[in-house]
Order: structure tokens, then sequence, then C-alpha cells
């Protein structure tokens, strides 16, 4: 019931939900914590179970890349950390003035509109630019990181445009 919430809170705000498969190419150019390999795969592309929805998100921006800007996608879907699902929420928006701001005031939307106070804090993510990163911390934990993505993604990932995106837990968020 809670994701629905997020969906139409997302959707208010002006984005496209996305459905992604679970499973991901153990190759993915993302830093993040190593995904639980599946032993008998269909493929290499499928062998590996997610570990962040980031790398989802950006997967579908490439293959919309030649649609027209702006684009601004979400997903509400699992993830598999240290053997458990973890239920998370994720968004990128790509256009030519993506930005840090854009992504924060995203996020302190989500934040305010769920009735949930977090500190926001610099952070560093290998995933987005140095100083253009920051964390979202719940009651002394980190629940989220948002940012405009790294260059080397948008290189991997074959577009040509900025990226900003977020990804956050949605348990804290209850």
């Amino acid at each position: 019931a809670f994701s629905e919430t997020l969906r139409d809170l997302m959707v208010g705000y002006g984005y496209l939900e996305v459905m992604s498969l679970s499973m991901t190419s153990p190759k993915e150019p993302l830093e993040a914590p190593a995904g639980v390999s599946i032993l008998n795969p269909i493929g290499e592309d499928f062998s590996v179970i997610r570990s962040t929805l980031l790398g989802s998100i950006l997967g579908i921006l490439k293959l919309n890349k030649h649609r027209e800007l702006p684009q601004r996608v979400f997903e509400i879907g699992d993830i598999v950390i240290d053997g458990g699902n973890v239920r998370r929420i994720g968004a990128a928006s790509i256009h030519p003035k993506a930005s840090f701001t854009e992504m924060k005031s995203l996020v302190q939307s989500v934040l305010r509109d769920v009735g949930k106070s977090c500190e926001l804090e610099a952070h560093e993510d290998g995933n987005f630019i140095r100083g253009r990163c920051a964390a979202v911390r719940a009651n002394g934990t980190i629940v989220g990181v948002f940012g405009e993505i790294h260059p080397r993604l948008i290189e991997a990932y074959e577009v040509s445009h900025p990226i900003a995106a977020f990804e956050m837990d949605v348990t804290p968020l209850l």
C-alpha cells in the first residue's frame, strides 16, 4: 500500500513509472555491492540479481535515448543485499539542465509528502560527480543517495545529456 502512495507522488511530480528486470549483468559499470549470482543463468546478461535500481534506470534511459527530452522515470522495486530483499525507490531525470538541485528538491518533496524528516549531508559515491552528491540520513543511518550522475556512467550508458538521480530505501519512509 505504501508503494502505491509513492507511485502516486512520483506521477504527480511528473515522473513516468518503469519496471525492469531484477536480473542484470555482472559487467554493469556501476559501483554497487556485489549482486547475488545465479547458478544456472540463461545468459551472462542476466546472471546476477541486482543490488541497486540505478543500473536498471540508466539502462531504460539508454534504451530511450532516441526519444525527446526531458525524460523523467522512476522505479519502485526490490534489490538483494546480503541475501535479503530490500524495497527501494529510484528515479532519474535526463535533459540538458539536469542538476543536483533538481534531485534535492525531488527528494525533499518525497520526504515532506510522506511525513518524514531526514537529514541531508554531503556524500561521496563513485556513481555521482564528486561534490554533487548527498546522502539521506534517517535515525543515524544512510537510507538514500542523490546527485548528478558521473560522466563515466553517462558515457558507459551511451547517453549524451546530464542525468540527475536518486535511490532510497522504502522501509525507513513508512
